[in-house]
């Protein structure tokens, strides 16, 4: 029985921590665009070429309906 409350303690963290991350990762590309990015095996760096880059993009929101994870042993 330890093993199995153990593990659902896992579990649940690993869910915790991919919610976290997922909404980090996403709040990043809809709104926070600073860094070195590779499109397609192209580098784009620097603050002129990223806004230049991103400004021929169209507008993004992204809605996670859905994630899965599991605990790493």
């Amino acid at each position: 029985m330890a093993y199995r409350v153990d593990f659902k303690t896992h579990a649940d963290q690993s869910c915790r921590y991919a919610e976290e991350f997922v909404n980090i990762y996403y709040d990043c590309m809809d709104k926070k665009r600073r860094s070195t990015l590779v499109w397609n095996g192209n580098a784009v760096s620097g603050q002129d070429a990223l806004n230049e880059f991103y400004e021929t993009l169209p507008s993004s929101e992204f809605q996670v309906h859905t994630l899965d994870c599991q605990p790493v042993h």
